[in-house]
């Protein structure tokens, strides 16, 4: 099938307008989630890590990351053929600690956008008394790794 679809008769598109459909103009596209969740990802994984850059931020061989990769140690992205590892698991001495309980929790086939989004927002069941914290900050704070994991594999793929 080839061309332009037919454009809907007047029959149609009364229809759809009767059960709910095409009452609202579309928003414009940088308004669309989808437009905005892309732009995110695309955001989150350009600033990502190459192996080659987060084995030389952590004085490793690439080969070693790999291995870190593999284990569960790291949180990593394959795209276009190569891994890309997001930055909110790197602190500025080394690897988030506790992280390698979290990451192997973790459902596979999470959206990396989730997957950072889940790590730095505030999530109600880690309070450290004054309040919610994210993931992120609960294990850079030296907290037990534990909870975070067991909400880890709490987390539910949507699709």
């Amino acid at each position: 099938m080839t061309g332009a679809p037919e454009p809907l008769t007047s029959a149609e598109l009364a229809a759809l307008r009767q059960a709910g459909s095409l009452n609202h103009p579309m928003p414009a596209p940088a308004d669309r989630a989808s437009i905005r969740t892309r732009a995110r990802t695309r955001q989150l994984l350009t600033a990502a890590l190459t192996v080659d850059q987060a084995a030389a931020r952590l004085g490793l061989t690439p080969t070693q990351v790999g291995d870190l990769l593999a284990r569960g140690a790291l949180y990593g992205v394959v795209v276009a053929g190569t891994w890309r590892l997001p930055l909110f698991q790197f602190t500025g001495t080394g690897v988030l600690p506790g992280l390698d309980q979290v990451v192997p929790a973790l459902p596979e086939g999470l959206h990396p956008l989730a997957v950072a989004n889940w790590f730095t927002g505030a999530n109600v069941d880690l309070d450290t008394g004054s309040g919610p914290v994210s993931p992120l900050d609960w294990l850079t704070a030296g907290g037990d790794p534990a909870p975070v994991a067991r909400l880890a594999s709490a987390l539910r793929v949507s699709g």
